[in-house]
């Protein structure tokens, strides 16, 4: 017996949970090492005798008194049953207390129920961290539901189970963060491909996969629950543990149904927009009469059809008023120019002098009857009637003509 009852010791005061028992009137009859490390008494003589429930379980944490008829201890000396508790406190020989998680059993011999059998460990540590994820977390869905973007969270099991959903989720979606909670992701979360109408690759398990940031295809649509369609643009991300293994995903999207609408209205504008000004460019240049586009201050030559450029006998190729004539060639047509690009005014249906001074023509007196300005930036010049310009140049030597609208 002395060699079982020592081993028994060994056994109980080798553990790193702490261990006492009690009678049952619910008197200390044991304590190994560990609880009475933990309680904080000198040594087993400071414990045994002593009553459990007033000397390690007599108050809440509050202060209040426990009542030992709520003990879970009570109740194993009382009723015979197993009990487990994880958020009650134990009280120290210093007077301080800890959070416990313990379970009381009963001590069967001959199958009568002789007391309670008591293992327990610190829960301090544990309790302080689940309070720390607990505020983190609270932290982190404040945050998510803040934001503009919608935000789902998954946890990392092969459905991708959701976790939470904010406000704009919710809204795009059709789920709430309640009724989605524990769901698999494409029951929620449904994407096709805007087009072909097809499904959509989930980049959650990609992100699940890889442990990579993933984000969408293009032209995704997510078909929300109650059938509403979005295109939304998105990412993935893993949520990593302390050890760094993924334990989730945190889904990020946006609805930009209305800026893809904006985005194609105006490229079909710009398309548009592009056809007129290939059909305005070929009119222009095969038009029967010569024209012009001057643009900004300094009447920089945009464009010029071969019949304009054979009117002159001058390349104007992107070049100033100036650096196609000289000041003394358009001393009286650069101040109307000047004039339209100023005030915005159209200089329609009148004469324009200018003067060409070169080998071909001398003394040549020309008359513009169009002249017109479009945002103060470009002019668009034109001459009708030019008689004989085209069919014999060398008449026109050293004679003044007059080209009238």
């Amino acid at each position: 017996m002395d060699a079982s009852s020592d081993f028994f010791q060994l056994l109980m005061n080798s553990t790193a949970e702490g261990i006492w028992s009690v009678d049952l009137e619910g008197t200390i009859t044991f304590a190994n090492h560990t609880a009475v490390t933990i309680f904080g008494y000198l040594s087993v003589g400071h414990m045994i005798g002593l009553n459990s429930h007033d000397l390690l379980h007599h108050s809440r944490a509050d202060g209040s008194g426990f009542p030992e008829s709520e003990s879970a201890i009570g109740r194993t000396r009382r009723e015979g049953g197993h009990f487990h508790r994880e958020e009650e406190v134990l009280w120290k020989a210093n007077g301080s207390y800890f959070h416990a998680e313990y379970r009381s059993v009963p001590i069967l011999i001959g199958g009568v129920n002789t007391g309670a059998l008591i293992t327990f460990t610190d829960n301090s540590d544990k309790r302080k961290k689940n309070e720390e994820a607990r505020l983190n977390r609270a932290w982190l869905e404040a945050t998510l539901r803040g934001i503009g973007d919608a935000v789902i969270t998954t946890d990392g099991s092969a459905e991708s189970r959701v976790t939470f959903l904010n406000s704009v989720a919710e809204e795009l979606t059709g789920w709430t963060s309640i009724e989605a909670e524990g769901r698999p992701i494409l029951e929620v979360f449904h994407i096709i491909n805007e087009f072909t109408r097809e499904a959509t690759q989930n980049p959650i398990a990609q992100v699940l996969a890889t442990g990579k940031v993933q984000g969408l295809a293009h032209n995704t649509s997510l078909i929300s629950r109650s059938g509403r369609e979005f295109i939304i643009e998105d990412s993935a991300a893993p949520i990593h543990d302390p050890s760094g293994k993924v334990q989730g995903v945190v889904l990020i999207f946006r609805d930009v149904t209305e800026q893809k609408k904006l985005e194609r209205e105006k490229e079909e504008a710009n398309r548009k927009v592009e056809l007129a000004r290939e059909d305005l460019h070929r009119f222009f240049m095969q038009a029967p009469i010569p024209m012009v586009i001057l643009e900004g201050p300094h009447h920089r030559f945009t464009l010029a059809n071969p019949h304009y450029e054979k009117l002159i006998g001058r390349k104007t190729d992107g070049k100033t008023l100036l650096e196609v004539f000289s000041r003394e060639e358009v001393v009286n047509f650069l101040p109307l120019l000047d004039g339209v690009y100023r005030t915005g005014v159209p200089y329609i249906g009148q004469e324009m002098p200018l003067h060409l001074v070169d080998d071909g023509f001398q003394d040549l007196l020309g008359t513009f009857p169009g002249l017109s300005a479009r945002q103060n930036d470009l002019f668009f010049i034109h001459a009708q009637e030019i008689h004989d310009l085209f069919s014999n140049p060398l008449r026109l030597r050293g004679r003044k003509i007059d080209l009238r609208h």
